[in-house]
């Protein structure tokens, strides 16, 4: 089944199911009150991405779409021989349907770490966001400021329009508390290359770090986890560089035992705290057990210098608010005694 690439940015919102348009010279009549769309999102476990799947056609049929936080380009082809809907109306790019249907500039993602349940996207909603048992992950959000990069990477330029991506203002980088010595000056986006900076990724499994962060990163984690855990490094399994045998690794509520990874934000009170379940990774092949450190090095180039991969931010709940351009995250739900594969599609409370 072909997989299309879906925009999730304010864009988005024209998913909710629109009403039926009309192209005459009057105006349209008012549309009716508007919920949310909520659908469920699933993890294949062969390519690593991340799909939600709607249904179009007449019959209805089902279509995979690939969450892509950075896409620029984002349409299913209505005008082939093979596509027929016997509701589809042609809508003109300057066509507002998020505005006419007073939906928020707003959606959040809780992508599942279960390799069997499914996760959920938000559109169109600011909360509740109710997962069982009874638990609101809307409250209780850290917020830090969604940047833009004011560079674009695409091959096509419209505009001088700033990079589709959405950035995040990371300033430092602690382990187990500590703070990691690297070059500070990667972090900030440079305004004349668009380079450096972090930004969130569906699309990359893991996080990528500039070479410099990743030899910093890494070096630190290891000293913490021998000092702080005594647990010793064993032969790396690629594509990672740090592992430990599986047996020697204690297991909590937030995953595997050990040092915590911190991306501070703008101050030190702010920060997205990343836990063992997802800062490391269970490798079980020929005859390896291992738990290892869930980063890659992205190369001493790499145009972000932080990429947050797909891994990291699962079972985290993460708030596009694009309204008042912030990010609200919620580090682990694990920690609060629920997972992104527990949202309750049986309650109507989410408005």
């Amino acid at each position: 089944m072909p997989i299309h690439i879906i925009f999730l940015a304010a864009a988005i919102i024209t998913l909710a199911p629109p009403p039926t348009l009309s192209l005459s010279a009057s105006p349209p009549p008012s549309p009716p009150p508007s919920l949310p769309l909520l659908a469920p999102i699933q993890k294949d476990h062969t390519t690593l991405r991340y799909t939600l799947s709607v249904y179009l056609k007449t019959p209805p049929q089902r279509l995979d779409l690939l969450l892509h936080l950075g896409g620029r380009f984002s349409w299913v082809d209505c005008y082939s021989g093979n596509y027929s809907s016997a509701t589809y109306r042609h809508i003109p790019c300057n066509f507002s349907v998020a505005e006419a249907r007073s939906l928020p500039r707003c959606f959040a993602l809780c992508l599942s770490g279960s390799r069997s349940a499914a996760g959920v996207t938000f559109v169109g909603t600011a909360g509740p966001y109710n997962f069982l048992p009874g638990i609101d992950l809307s409250k209780g959000l850290t917020y830090t400021p969604i940047l833009l990069n004011p560079q674009g990477d695409t091959v096509i330029t419209y505009a001088r329009e700033p990079a589709a991506e959405y950035y995040v203002g990371v300033t430092a980088v602690r382990v187990n508390g500590k703070v990691v010595p690297l070059n500070a000056t990667l972090l900030a986006i440079d305004e004349e290359s668009g380079r450096g900076g972090t930004l969130i990724s569906t699309v990359l499994p893991y996080t990528a770090l500039q070479t410099s962060i990743f030899r910093a990163v890494t070096q630190a984690f290891a000293r913490e986890a021998s000092a702080a855990f005594n647990l010793t490094t064993i032969q790396p399994v690629k594509p990672f560089s740090l592992c430990y045998s599986a047996r020697d690794v204690g297991v909590t509520r937030a995953g595997p035992a050990v040092p915590a990874i911190d991306l501070v934000m703008q101050s030190e009170e702010v920060f997205w705290r990343v836990f063992g379940a997802n800062s490391m990774v269970r490798i079980q092949r020929k005859g390896t057990d291992a738990w290892c450190l869930g980063l890659v090095d992205g190369g001493a180039e790499a145009r972000a210098a932080i990429v947050i991969g797909g891994h990291q931010v699962e079972d985290n709940l993460l708030q596009f608010d694009l309204g008042s351009m912030r990010l609200g995250f919620s580090s682990s739900v694990l920690v609060r005694g629920t997972t992104c594969a527990d949202f309750n599609f049986t309650t109507d409370n989410h408005t």
